[in-house]
């Protein structure tokens, strides 16, 4: 996949001496500071030095079986009826947001037919063997041209079925905000599995001033059954995120942070739930919601160490 990626993006424009340097985000996930991904050069040496790691993170994610609802939540995003909106007249599966180069193409294209051989009867009715079409959306619009070598890529190892469409979006916004269109139609033509991968440390400044507003009005939108799963080189937004998709969803939506072997760290899965459950086997309470004492600790940890990165980034600022 990156050797047909990177052929794909060589072919429009000639062959280069040297394979160019990516864009570095690690400033920009200490100070929360948006990077510009303005250089050509930058973005295609991104897509190249990160999607292998990136798509496995995204598949293996999709993939887990704990918790325990995060499988079927998975697999019922994936069947969900569709109706085509705007760009889109056969709907999406799946909806990148702020994912640069659409490395979740090829991460839902290799995890579909596993969920589809791991489901009963019925689901794997429902999942059928079509290919993947996914929105990938970003605030950088220059990011086109890498989503289609990463598309031509995708189809040329994996399946001329699969797809995908780009356009723009910003979740440092309101979900109203005119740069939100894509997402709302999205959301009104029935997708379900929305994708946050490695775009909210990178904007955490302006997302805390926004009080991660676009998640709240998601999740207060968003119809039971629609998953969100977010991948970040670092958990300290984890919190302000999940509580924000209670505020919008109430005891609705739960949320879990497993461990995930490929991402060396936690990821963050959040469900929009039918109802609130009453409560689990025993009586004990919900286990996933706002109330969850483990969820709690685990929170006030991700806190702590969000808390010691900023005084370290203000640090570092008086002393340059």
């Amino acid at each position: 996949l990156t050797r047909a990626a990177g052929s794909q993006r060589l072919a429009g424009r000639g062959a280069r001496r040297r394979r160019p340097s990516p864009v570095c985000v690690r400033p920009a996930v200490g100070t929360g500071i948006r990077p510009s991904f303005a250089s050509s050069a930058g973005r295609e040496g991104y897509m190249v030095a990160h999607l292998p790691t990136r798509v496995a993170k995204v598949a293996d994610t999709l993939a887990l079986e704990s918790p325990h609802w995060l499988r079927p939540a998975v697999v019922g995003a994936l069947a969900a009826p569709r109706e085509g909106r705007g760009a889109a007249p056969a709907g999406f599966d799946a909806v990148s947001l702020g994912c640069g180069p659409g490395f979740d193409l090829p991460a839902l294209a290799l995890v579909k037919p596993l969920l589809r051989l791991g489901a009963d009867g019925a689901d794997r009715t429902l999942l059928g063997q079509s290919g993947v079409r996914v929105l990938t959306l970003d605030y950088e619009a220059r990011w086109e041209t890498e989503v289609g070598a990463v598309v031509a890529a995708t189809r040329s190892a994996l399946g001329l079925r699969h797809s995908a469409a780009f356009g723009r979006c910003d979740i440092t916004l309101p979900l109203a905000a005119p740069a939100n269109e894509l997402v709302e139609e999205a959301l009104a033509g029935g997708t379900r599995l929305f994708v946050a991968s490695y775009v909210v440390a990178e904007n955490a400044v302006a997302l805390r001033d926004s009080d991660f507003v676009f998640f709240e009005e998601l999740f207060a939108r968003a119809p039971a059954g629609t998953l969100m799963l977010v991948l970040e080189t670092t958990h300290r937004q984890f919190p302000a995120i999940a509580r924000a998709a209670w505020r919008g969803g109430g005891d609705a939506v739960a949320a879990a942070c497993p461990r995930v072997r490929s991402n060396r760290g936690y990821s963050l899965c959040l469900l929009k739930r039918s109802a609130a459950p009453a409560g689990v086997e025993g009586g004990e309470a919900d286990a996933f919601g706002p109330e969850s004492e483990e969820l709690s600790e685990l929170f006030s940890r991700f806190e702590e160490d969000d808390r010691r990165q900023r005084r370290k980034a203000l640090d570092e600022e008086s002393v340059g």
